[in-house]
This record gives C-alpha cells, sequence and structure tokens, in this order.
C-alpha cells in the first residue's frame, strides 16, 4: 500500500513538472522564435544597406574612371600592330586551357625586409622568410601544397638570428585557372580596370590610363622543329600615379599568351594621402584626424615604392606557358627610417 501510494505519488509529481516545463518550454521556443527573426531581419537590413552602399561606391568608381572615347583610343597607340596585340593578349588574359589538367612543381620562396637610417648607408637585415614546397594541382580537385622546408630569422631583435615567424599564410599556388598572372600574390584576374587597385595595363579600360608600342621580337625553333615568336609590347602611363606601371610585356605571337613582363609602379605611393582617398571615398573621417599630433611626426612621411617586379613563364610540352619565376624590389620609408623589403 504504501509502496503504491509512493508511486502515484511520483507519477502525479512527474506529470505536473513536465506539464509546467512544456508550458516555460514553449514560452522560451517563441522567445528565441522572435529574436532569431528579428536578428535575421536585422541582418536583412545591413545586407540591403551593404548592397545599396557598394553600389554607390561602384557608380562613384565608374564615373570617376575616364572615358575611353574615340580620341582616347587614336592616342593610345603608336601604331596598328600595338593595337592588334592588345586586343589579342586582352582576350587570351581571360581564356582558360582546358587541355591543362595538371601539374607537379617544386616551389621555393624567399622573403628579405630590412631597415635603414640613412638614404645612403649599409641597411641590416631585419626578418628573412624561406620556404620549399612540392605543389600538386589536378582540375577536379585542385591544389595540395607539401612544405618540405622552412625557416625563418629576425636578427635585429635576438641577435643569433633565430626567429619565429608564422607566414604560412603566405603560400603561393603558382597556377590554377582564372589565375591573375601580372601581379604577384594575386587572385582571379579581373576583366575591367579598378582605380583603387593597381591600373591593369590588359584589363578593359585601361586605354584611358596608358599609351601602347610594339618593341623587339624574337624568334627561335624548338626540338622538334616548331618555331616560335614574341613580341614586345611597351607600355607607359598616360600621368604617373603610383598604381599605374611603365614596364615591357612580352607575348607569344601566336596566342597572345604573356610570357614575360618587367615593369615598375611609376611613382611612390604616399600611404596616408591613399588612405585618406579610400576613406573619402567609403564616406569615413579622414584617418590622419585619428593620428595624435604628438605621433605624427613620428611615423610621417610615410610612403612605399615599388621599384621593380619581373614575371618570367616557361613553355612547357610546347604549348603551355605557365609561371617559372616571379620577383619583387621596393622599399618604404617611415619618418627617418628605410625599410627595403
Amino acid at each position: 500500500m504504501i509502496a503504491l501510494l509512493a508511486a502515484l505519488i511520483f507519477a502525479q509529481s512527474s506529470i505536473t513538472i513536465q506539464v509546467g516545463n512544456d508550458k516555460k518550454q514553449k514560452q522560451t521556443d517563441s522567445a528565441e522564435v522572435v529574436a532569431a527573426a528579428k536578428r535575421e531581419a536585422t541582418r536583412d537590413s545591413l545586407r540591403a544597406k551593404s548592397k545599396a552602399k557598394d553600389s554607390v561606391r561602384r557608380e562613384s568608381r565608374l564615373a570617376r574612371r575616364p572615358a575611353v572615347t574615340p580620341a582616347v583610343l587614336a592616342s593610345s597607340f603608336r601604331d596598328s600592330r600595338a593595337r592588334d596585340l592588345l586586343v589579342r593578349a586582352r582576350e587570351a588574359r581571360l581564356v582558360q586551357d582546358t587541355t591543362l589538367t595538371g601539374y607537379d612543381a617544386k616551389s621555393y620562396e624567399r622573403m628579405s625586409v630590412g631597415m635603414g637610417f640613412k638614404r645612403i648607408g649599409r641597411n641590416r637585415l631585419l626578418m628573412r622568410f624561406e620556404r620549399a614546397a612540392r605543389i600538386t594541382w589536378r582540375r577536379d580537385l585542385g591544389a595540395v601544397v607539401e612544405v618540405t622546408g622552412q625557416r625563418s630569422a629576425f636578427p635585429m631583435l635576438d641577435g643569433a638570428g633565430k626567429g619565429d615567424i608564422d607566414l604560412s599564410g603566405l603560400a603561393d599556388v603558382p597556377y590554377f585557372p582564372g589565375r591573375e598572372t601580372l601581379w604577384i600574390g594575386s587572385g582571379l584576374a579581373r576583366a575591367d580596370v579598378s582605380e583603387s587597385e593597381i591600373i591593369h595595363p590588359l584589363a578593359n579600360g585601361a586605354e584611358a590610363y596608358y599609351t601602347y608600342a610594339t618593341g623587339d621580337s624574337v624568334g627561335f625553333q624548338l626540338p622538334g622543329g616548331k618555331k616560335l615568336e614574341l613580341r614586345e609590347l611597351l607600355v607607359r602611363p598616360r600621368k604617373p600615379k603610383w598604381n599605374v606601371a611603365v614596364g615591357s610585356l612580352w607575348f607569344d605571337a601566336s596566342s597572345a599568351q604573356l610570357v614575360r613582363a618587367v615593369y615598375r609602379l611609376a611613382q611612390e605611393m604616399d600611404i596616408l594621402a591613399v588612405a585618406k582617398e579610400a576613406e573619402e571615398e567609403e564616406g569615413g573621417e579622414d584617418p590622419n584626424d585619428e593620428i595624435p599630433p604628438w605621433v605624427k611626426p613620428m611615423i610621417t612621411p610615410m610612403k612605399a615604392k615599388v621599384s621593380s617586379v619581373t614575371v618570367e613563364y616557361g613553355l612547357h610540352e610546347g604549348r603551355f606557358w605557365l609561371p617559372r619565376s616571379q620577383a619583387l624590389e621596393g622599399d618604404a620609408q617611415v619618418s627617418f627610417m628605410r625599410i627595403p623589403f
């Protein structure tokens, strides 16, 4: 009897507690649904505002972009061969060769950053990073990067040169479909020029920023008897700016594929001025106003210059032009310090 009473009390208590929990749970679930709906509505509103802002920025950039008028085109080319070569190279830049299904490559990367306190004098090594890797790429699978060796040093700080620097994010896959081949460490190629980035001399609309002329040509015969001809396109900016290039581009005459590029940026970059221009485009405040007055003399002037970029390609199996080597040199200035890289 006592056992039966205890069982009934336990059952009744269990049912009562369970019913109460259901009500609370329903209220909690309802509150969470309302809160989730509010969060989603807020996110939708932010997305809409972001899209509207991006649209305004794009329209602003397009409005600032110089128009490629017939008069501009007439002054862009020193000869008709330069026009033909540019048009073909522009098309070849965005075409993917689907016959290339994969490659196996060994890569070596090295980055050195120095520091000096005089315009003319000895620069000391601030940092150095080296890495060797094996890269296997397959069109249907992607790339696998196997690091076979890596070392780094920070001599100016730890004397003995034992630096612990993690630059694993700098691993670069030499080729994948659609990759931008002219700039170092870049992503997918873009069809149109952009004022906020380095103006690509082969992109649509580049005639408003550059003039073109044909240069030298060279021909040679491969062991199998196939003949190749390379043609040079000289690129000159209309106005010197930090984001336009001065240089020489070489192309395979038959396919208009880029084979070699040697160039530099036309002018050094005033970092604070560029940041101010970017903030004005975003509708933000002048970043110079956020720097305390006593700090400005310690970090200004702040400038950077790319003095040379070299990109070379090798011909594989007599048909595939793939990157062989890339190099960049430049230096920066922060107040009285010089930082060559």
